[in-house]
């Protein structure tokens, strides 16, 4: 599917061929997201090393931020010259990363059919399990949220720098910046929830929030600043929600409720990126900046808040 998205991008000349190229690019996106994290953790609970999954899920997406971090500096370089240039190497790797998708192997659990799978009855079986597990739900409806919130500062930055004058040589340096401190928070997951525990997750997003109000001021420095803080923050969070979903569902589930965690992230940023693309034009990129981190930080205290209320009521 990524392969395809690129080609289109390639030869598209209008709005139309660039959506579709964007269709193929989520199909991609949905096909992966879910698959890889169910196959490591399923391979490590086949091996009996589930407990390690954390650190084993910070290294990967160590290994994620920091080809995200070549990509972008490369991209930043060929984009100067060429957008094809950009595009046809993401073919070449596309092409390239099938082969040792080939060699995957699956675990055992995969090949035992006790009943004829369908995509219909696999879904009904995921949906029933979200209602009988509350703390499921949560899960999904947290982090896809507060990935979002990052995503948009993500996504957005590149058009906000330039507003400052950097060139995409300067902003592709800013991205590998990003992605490097992006590496750090991935791997330091393990490490916040020894010490700090499960609050981790509170505190990391409100901060988040914080730096991406940070990131929305005139002051270059500050900016990048901000920016930084809430990429290593949101890194940070990943692993962490990860883990936490994959110790409450059932291997045959696996990958198809990793996918809904997916499909709640693209749903918020189906929300996210009209209102915010509507606040730029509307406004500028500083107000957009601006109204994600103070919405971040209403609803981190919000949550925080109805917890407590929450803890009271039942000790008393």
């Amino acid at each position: 599917m990524g392969v395809i998205s690129s080609l289109l991008m390639i030869v598209s000349q209008g709005m139309v061929g660039f959506g579709v190229s964007f269709i193929f690019c989520a199909l991609g996106n949905n096909l992966n997201s879910g698959s890889e994290e169910a196959l490591v953790y399923d391979t490590m609970k086949e091996l009996g090393t589930e407990k390690g999954y954390l650190k084993v899920n910070g290294k990967m997406h160590v290994m994620i931020e920091a080809s995200i971090g070549i990509a972008t500096i490369v991209g930043g370089i060929l984009a100067e010259k060429s957008y094809t240039l950009c595009y046809l190497c993401a073919v070449v790797i596309g092409g390239i990363s099938i082969l040792p998708a080939v060699y995957m192997e699956e675990p055992e659990y995969s090949e035992q059919k006790e009943e004829k799978v369908t995509i219909r009855g696999h879904f009904k079986k995921s949906i029933e399990l979200i209602k009988g597990t509350p703390q499921v739900l949560k899960i999904l409806l947290y982090y896809p949220t507060v990935a979002a919130f990052y995503v948009a500062l993500y996504f957005y930055g590149q058009q906000f720098y330039a507003e400052f004058g950097f060139t995409k040589v300067e902003i592709s340096i800013i991205m590998l910046v990003a992605s490097s401190i992006s590496c750090i928070g991935a791997a330091s997951g393990e490490g916040f929830i020894l010490r700090v525990g499960g609050k981790t997750k509170y505190w990391a997003a409100l901060v988040m929030g914080g730096s991406i109000l940070v990131t929305s001021t005139s002051n270059p420095v500050l900016s990048i600043s901000g920016f930084f803080m809430a990429s290593f923050l949101n890194s940070l969070l990943e692993p962490i929600g990860s883990s936490a979903l994959n110790e409450l569902i059932p291997s045959k589930q696996r990958a198809t409720i990793l996918s809904v965690d997916s499909m709640f992230f693209s749903m918020a940023m189906i929300v996210f990126f009209p209102i915010g693309g509507a606040i730029a034009t509307k406004f500028n990129l500083h107000m957009t900046f601006r109204m994600l981190g103070l919405v971040e930080i209403a609803m981190i205290l919000l949550i925080v808040r109805r917890k407590s209320n929450t803890t009271t009521k039942k000790h008393r």
